[in-house]
């Protein structure tokens, strides 16, 4: 968790929205994204420069046109770097209750 642009590109509901349109894997235009959304262009272009920033999506120039595409990968490293922060596997599996622990954290939210 280095990096907090991750969490705080994950805070705002239309980039979260952005996000499940990519998740397919395509690559969409800002229009092709705003056009799902119902958003105007202006405003969708600050929230992809955000989620670029943050390493969420990554952004292809074709001639005139960018194409953007969900960054998966990085978006499974910090899940995973998440889950060891708090002791529980990615897929939902077992816990691992030293990690709390060894961060000094208290399973029931003080810490020590």
């Amino acid at each position: 968790m280095k990096d907090d642009r991750f969490y705080d590109a994950l805070a705002h509901p239309t980039r979260r929205a952005v996000l499940a349109l990519l998740r397919t894997g395509e690559a969409y235009t800002a229009g092709d994204i705003a056009e799902q959304l119902k958003t105007n262009k202006p405003t969708l272009s600050g929230h992809l420069n955000i989620l670029k920033n943050a390493g969420l999506v990554s952004a292809r120039r074709s001639g005139i046109r960018v194409f953007y595409r969900i960054d998966a990968e990085r978006i499974r490293r910090e899940i995973t770097a998440l889950c060891d922060l708090v002791g529980t596997a990615p897929d939902g599996g077992g816990r691992n209750e030293w990690a709390p622990a060894a961060a000094g954290i208290r399973m029931d939210g003080g810490r020590r």
